[in-house]
């Protein structure tokens, strides 16, 4: 039996969408719509990142290059003094420019998820309807685990450099090993910032998705992938799919998987109880979505 409630709140947002004019055939083709992703707000964030571990790179050359002195000389004391001066150096440096190059991209990717919503159906039914307060909140805990996560990655790369040039002095190996060390700690801390970038924007998209949609009334949504090769297996199978937010999978919601690109669309069709003929258009426009996923992964030589 329909909730009576439920019913008249159904029902008083159809009223709503049909004063706008809006139809529910349009209704459902807006259900349908791809979803934009914050691909070029990634790129940007994953550049200035690199640009300010090139920096510290530098920075780092540098330090060694005129403590050489007080490294080989087998002094541990002078050698801790060393490193103790330059990773306070390093983390100042970090804790200046990092900081507002998280926070950039956090109001970016905010502005970005706002432009996403912006649309008359999803403005009636409120799908934009955080407070400055709640979306503010979000932003500073995302930025904040951002600004965590950039710092203890130059902390590690710090502690492997010390490691690394201390052995040198320690058992005399060639400049040339030494500098071959240091290249390979410096690439894997730029492919660490790089999944950074990566994954976090996502993360900060899908969290402010899940926001929206669950103060908006929205109890579910349906799992929209990026629709190329690059899309995991699992969350491949999970096209279309409806999940409800208090029963999310395994691993998470859409953006929470480590560098997850995909989103949750919100399942209006529900929230509007516009019953089986908008299912059956959705169906058919995820076995749409799929085939285009399907040849691109096969032109890609990878398994669907």
């Amino acid at each position: 039996m329909t909730d009576p409630i439920k019913q008249m709140l159904i029902e008083q947002r159809r009223e709503r969408l049909k004063a706008l004019g809006l139809s529910v055939k349009q209704i459902d083709k807006k259900l349908l719509e791809p979803l934009p992703e914050p691909r070029s707000i990634e790129l940007n964030y994953k550049s200035q990142l690199l640009r300010i571990q090139s920096q510290v790179e530098q920075d780092i050359n540098n330090s060694l290059t005129r403590q050489a002195g007080s490294l080989s000389g087998g002094n541990v004391s002078a050698a801790e003094s060393v490193f103790n001066g330059l990773s306070d150096s390093i983390m100042a440096y970090i804790a200046v420019h990092v900081p507002g190059v998280v926070s950039e991209h956090g109001y970016k990717t905010r502005a970005f998820n706002f432009k996403k919503y912006d649309n008359p159906v999803y403005n009636v039914l409120g799908l934009n309807g955080l407070t400055e307060s709640q979306a503010q909140d979000m932003l500073n805990s995302w930025a904040a685990e951002n600004v965590k996560l950039i710092t203890r990655t130059n902390a590690a790369q710090l502690s492997d450099i010390e490691v690394a040039v201390l052995r040198f002095y320690r058992t005399g190996s060639r400049a040339k090993e030494l500098e071959q060390e240091l290249d390979k700690i410096y690439r894997g801390t730029r492919n660490n910032i790089s999944v950074i970038a990566r994954d976090q924007i996502g993360k900060l998209n899908g969290q402010l998705d899940r926001a929206k949609q669950l103060e908006a009334g929205v109890e579910g949504y349906y799992w929209r992938t990026s629709l190329d090769e690059r899309v995991r297996s699992l969350h491949v199978s999970r096209e279309g799919k409806y999940y409800s937010w208090d029963k999310p999978p395994a691993d998470g919601a859409p953006g929470q998987p480590i560098q997850c690109r995909c989103q949750a669309q919100p399942a209006l069709s529900k929230l509007l109880g516009l019953g089986e003929t908008a299912e059956e258009a959705r169906a058919k426009a995820t076995k749409k979505r799929k085939e285009v996923m399907a040849a691109r992964r096969q032109a890609a030589g990878l398994k669907n």
